[in-house]
């Protein structure tokens, strides 16, 4: 994202605020240290545990579905920080998801929550689009540079104001129809490789 003046970054761990402060991962990612070494002494990247100390226009919300204690997906923090943004957006403002949701849950809960809780139109006060993120860990800043982005958004307008960010931000993008076409293409995506991984841990 080296086109965008500074990026704010929240996590509700605080322990791992501090810790990205002083360029400590407690993950491999290839080249990763270098690039947040140098983003955080340049100013780029501002870190909080508190959403209410950020004000942006671009929201990316990194969270999808989970599996909880009983073995059931759950999309109780997916809910909860849809709220939060949801209070603070304003007009024009694009909110940005990239994690992998059963299909519908964009439309029929993210969106819903957003306009309920910033009392604004999705598509016209404000911007939605699915992106979901495709890549393998330890390798992810070789392919956020070079596997495709694939779009889609509430609204054609959604759509054309995410293409906009995406053109600054990814040299490859495939445009898709509607939002569910995303979510079921992360979705496949996803199981294809469970597949791929599972069969190779056989034959190990």
């Amino acid at each position: 994202l080296k086109s965008f003046s500074y990026i704010n970054g929240i996590d509700i761990n605080s322990s791992k605020i501090n810790n990205i402060k002083k360029n400590k991962l407690d993950f491999y990612e290839k080249n990763l240290d270098k690039a947040l070494q140098k983003s955080l002494k340049n100013k780029r990247l501002n870190l909080s545990n508190n959403l209410n100390n950020i004000k942006s226009q671009i929201y990316i919300i990194c969270l999808g579905s989970e599996i909880n204690n009983n073995n059931l997906i759950s999309n109780n923090n997916l809910i909860k920080i849809s709220k939060n943004i949801g209070k603070r957006i304003s007009k024009n403002d694009l909110i940005i998801l990239r994690g992998t949701v059963q299909v519908g849950t964009s439309r029929n809960i993210v969106v819903k929550l957003l306009e309920k809780y910033s009392k604004l139109k999705c598509g016209v006060d404000f911007y939605f689009s699915y992106l979901p993120e495709r890549i393998v860990e330890g390798n992810a800043l070789f392919e956020l540079d070079n596997v495709p982005q694939i779009v889609s958004g509430f609204t054609n307008k959604c759509k054309e104001k995410a293409l906009e960010f995406c053109s600054k931000a990814f040299k490859s993008i495939i445009e898709l129809e509607s939002l569910e076409e995303g979510e079921i293409i992360k979705l496949t995506s996803n199981s294809y490789r469970d597949l791929s991984f599972a069969f190779a841990n056989e034959i190990s």
